[in-house]
């Protein structure tokens, strides 16, 4: 059975097959779905990126940065600067981040066109694209005028190093 609405002349059917496609579209197109390689990944990042920066950045899975007043992407994870009271800060803003890192399994179109944009607009000085299927870590660095100037394709068998605080280095290979 269908839904449908009484309306002053007549009535509209709603598929339910409209409903789902119109939805998924919507949440891949926003969020990308999350399949359990990249919550793999993801998990094993922020482990790895926890015990490599020590206090020397603060480690945020999972949490937005607001980037404009009507924009606050949620970044799959982030390395903010270790000095600000984020307990006090009304959110984190563009200032605060160190690196934004995005796990790309289905999101990889999304992450790399509007989620990249975003954060060169806003000046995030690094950003890593952890693209799953192809093994390999796209790195971002440099940003001016809406993009990022200097970027590095970061194999499976490479090492990878926040801009931000050198000698902290992690294996791409552990990442992906």
């Amino acid at each position: 059975m269908e839904p449908s609405e009484l309306a002053p002349h007549g009535s509209i059917h709603i598929s339910p097959r409209a409903i789902a496609a119109i939805a998924y579209q919507a949440a891949v197109e926003s969020y990308g779905v999350v399949g359990l390689a990249s919550k793999n990944v993801f998990s094993g990042l922020t482990n790895l990126l926890v015990k490599a920066v020590g206090d020397r950045a603060l480690v945020s899975p999972g949490n937005p940065v607001r980037l404009t007043r009507h924009t606050e992407p949620q970044p799959d994870l982030m390395l903010l600067r270790p000095d600000a009271d984020y307990r006090h800060e009304a959110f984190v803003g563009p200032g605060h981040v160190l690196l934004v890192v995005e796990v790309a399994e289905s999101s990889l179109t999304w992450d790399r066109g509007v989620k990249l944009r975003l954060y060169a607009r806003a000046a995030i000085p690094e950003v890593w694209i952890v693209d799953v299927e192809h093994e390999r870590v796209e790195v971002h660095r440099d940003p001016a005028g809406g993009v990022y100037r200097a970027v590095e394709v970061v194999p499976r068998g490479g090492r990878l190093g926040p801009a931000a605080l050198p000698g902290v280095e992690i294996a791409a290979a552990a990442v992906l």
